[in-house]
């Protein structure tokens, strides 16, 4: 993820495969139900791991200059898959 944040100004092949390979790979639910790797990938990090990504994607959908095209993705993302654990703040920031 870190590698991803290096180039926000130009079209990245690694900011690119980050953004997708933390996102829903299409609208089926499937791609974002339970029972998806993505998912389960969520589901075995903790809280703070899971916030970081979150961290992460929101700030690829702001910062990242074609930005536009991945907000879709990242949406159903932060909704379907990297829902903010319990007890944990939506960010690891105050």
């Amino acid at each position: 993820m870190l590698r991803a944040l290096d180039d926000l100004e130009g079209h990245t092949v690694v900011l690119e495969f980050t953004t997708y390979s933390l996102s829903p790979y299409d609208s089926d639910e499937d791609a974002i139900g339970p029972q998806s790797k993505l998912s389960a990938t969520a589901r075995a990090m903790t809280a703070a791991q899971v916030s970081t990504v979150r961290d992460c994607l929101r700030f690829i959908a702001v910062d990242a200059k074609d930005a536009v095209s991945r907000r879709p993705f990242i949406a159903a993302a932060l909704d379907g898959v990297w829902r903010p654990i319990e007890g944990l703040p939506l960010s690891g920031r105050p």
